[in-house]
């Protein structure tokens, strides 16, 4: 018997799962596959980058939110503590 994706069903119970706790990862990972399944990749590569955040150690964040933008050709930003301080004329390279 083939079972019937419900794509809504699980975005919904892995939002409830990440928001009683942000930093569970896997819950965020499905979120996020879910729904970039559903075809909301906006949303998706938003949901790493959140994730990001909150788990700053966790390398599959990064990871994901690469595979997004590189789909669809859009950048994440950098994380705050990779960008170069530029409040000064002359601090930033090139």
């Amino acid at each position: 018997m083939e079972q019937k994706k419900d794509l809504t069903g699980a975005e919904q119970e892995f939002k409830q799962a990440s928001d009683l706790d942000k930093k569970n990862s896997e819950a965020l990972v499905k979120l996020g596959s879910v729904q970039s399944a559903r075809g909301n990749t906006d949303q998706a590569l938003q949901t790493y980058l959140d994730a990001r955040k909150a788990n700053p150690k966790e390398i599959a964040f990064n990871l994901l939110a690469g595979g997004i933008s590189k789909a669809t050709s859009r950048l994440p930003p950098a994380p705050a503590s990779r960008m170069p301080n530029c409040s000064k004329p002359g601090e930033c390279p090139g």
